[in-house]
């Protein structure tokens, strides 16, 4: 991830309980995730009972730059631009030796496994002006970008785009598909896979059940996301 500002319209995969879900299936839950999550015991806060979260705040925690002082209210949703979250951890390690203090709460990987990289009740920087309310979430993906092409519509209907997003982009005029792809860079991510989904889903809602979200209305994405 490197952009912090969220502007235009998103194009990419969403999660159950966005503002603006354009985009995403409904994803099933986990059994264990239909029932309040708690907040482990032990441990930095973020790990919950039920899910399988690697805590690797030990490594990435000095991401943060300070503790939170405002009740977590939101969750933004992320992607790394990276095809592994390997090469997304060395680019955590290398903002850590910089003195650098953005990245994200959490990391799904590419197989849709969850790890916490920052503890919940820490500040580190992934979106301007929200990083003291906001819970981040980074999902292993890389973007596709279209800014040298001749038919956009072709091009983005030979994406693999969530359903509502594909439908979304293919109706809009040429001129209206143009803008909307030059308001985020001309770049679009393709949708997430199941595991990735399930991973997103499952965390959300712990996430919802600890701080009493109304997931419907809490839940954003970055606007490359």
């Amino acid at each position: 991830m490197s952009f912090q500002t969220r502007r235009g319209r998103r194009l990419a995969p969403k999660t159950p309980g966005h503002r603006k879900a354009s985009q995403t299936q409904s994803t099933p839950t986990d059994a264990a995730v239909a029932e309040h999550f708690a907040p482990q015991g032990l441990g930095p806060a973020g790990l919950y009972d039920g899910l399988n979260i690697v805590d690797e705040t030990g490594t990435f925690g000095d991401l943060a730059y300070a503790d939170r002082t405002a009740p977590v209210s939101e969750v933004i949703l992320h992607q790394t631009d990276s095809s592994t979250a390997d090469s997304t951890r060395d680019a955590y390690n290398s903002r850590i030796q910089a003195g650098k203090h953005i990245g994200a709460h959490y990391l799904i990987d590419e197989d849709g496994n969850t790890s916490l990289t920052v503890p919940t009740d820490r500040i580190v920087g992934h979106t301007v002006d929200h990083n003291n309310a906001a819970v981040g979430i980074e999902t292993v993906g890389l973007h596709t970008n279209l800014s040298g092409s001749t038919d956009l519509h072709s091009d983005v209907g030979a994406l693999d785009l969530a359903p509502d997003l594909r439908a979304r982009l293919l109706g809009l005029s040429p001129e209206e598909l143009r803008r909307e792809m030059a308001d985020n860079g001309n770049n679009i991510y393709e949708d997430i896979t199941g595991p990735q989904k399930r991973a997103n889903w499952n965390l959300l809602s712990a996430l919802g059940s600890d701080h009493g979200l109304d997931l419907t209305t809490a839940v954003d994405s970055h606007e490359h996301v």
